[in-house]
């Protein structure tokens, strides 16, 4: 089944990495009864593009697998730009030494389970990841709009001069061939493109929030339009 965009979902979104479906199927009973979406990978190998398409906020992953490792995966999803920063508990059904709990926890790992899980131990903890997950990104995201507020008020001082320049040189080319009907359609379309260029940077001055779309496999950008709808007013759905 393929993975749901976030924005198809308000609930917390969970993504489980195990090639095991009865455990699976456990954890999305147990999740789906306390308010929690999840989306399930049994192949570690589609694990990347699954998470870039759902962004959870936090993600399970069993350490053997076949085809790839738990540690593997790990390092897969903490070098993506669009995945780092989302939370990764390790899960294990072996107990596990000192040096394999540091060789998680240095790969970016914030915490290990061990199966069998207990219902409640795993609703506690879950619900901690994502509280913390939460705030963080509340965090993150203040300071990433901060920053293209920022960028955006002088990206709109600078271009904004540099298109009157144009605009002026412009007018001034068409006032000195008046008599060229082709010269005079330039300097119309000059000025269409201006106003079309200082629009777009007057968008960015209008930030309210960070909301990322998709732009490459591994990548997220900012999605202008819905990053300049009101806070109180809900997206759009494209």
């Amino acid at each position: 089944m393929s993975p749901l965009p976030p924005e198809a979902t308000n609930r917390p979104r969970i993504l489980i990495v195990d090639d095991d479906r009865d455990l699976q199927d456990l954890f999305a009973l147990w999740c789906d009864s306390w308010g929690f979406d999840t989306q399930a990978v049994t192949d570690p190998t589609t694990a990347l593009e699954v998470a870039v398409t759902y962004q959870p906020q936090l993600i399970l992953l069993d350490m053997v697998m076949p085809h790839l490792g738990g540690y593997d995966v790990l390092e897969l999803l903490k070098a993506s730009d669009a995945l780092k920063r989302i939370p990764v508990v390790l899960m294990t059904a072996t107990a596990t030494s000192v040096p394999d709990k540091v060789g998680g926890l240095t790969r970016g790992a914030v915490d290990y389970l061990l199966k069998p899980l207990h219902q409640d131990e795993f609703r506690a903890r879950v619900s901690g990841y994502l509280r913390i997950h939460a705030q963080s990104q509340l965090e993150s995201d203040r300071r990433e709009l901060d920053a293209i507020r920022q960028t955006a008020t002088f990206l709109n001082h600078s271009i904004n001069n540099l298109l009157q320049t144009i605009q002026l040189t412009s007018e001034w080319a068409a006032e000195n061939d008046a008599d060229d009907p082709e010269a005079v359609e330039r300097h119309h379309l000059i000025v269409q493109n201006v106003r079309a260029i200082a629009d777009i940077v007057q968008r960015l001055k209008q930030i309210r929030r960070v909301v990322t779309t998709v732009y490459t496999d591994s990548e997220l950008m900012l999605d202008l339009t819905q990053s300049v709808v009101d806070p109180g007013r809900p997206p759009t759905k494209n």
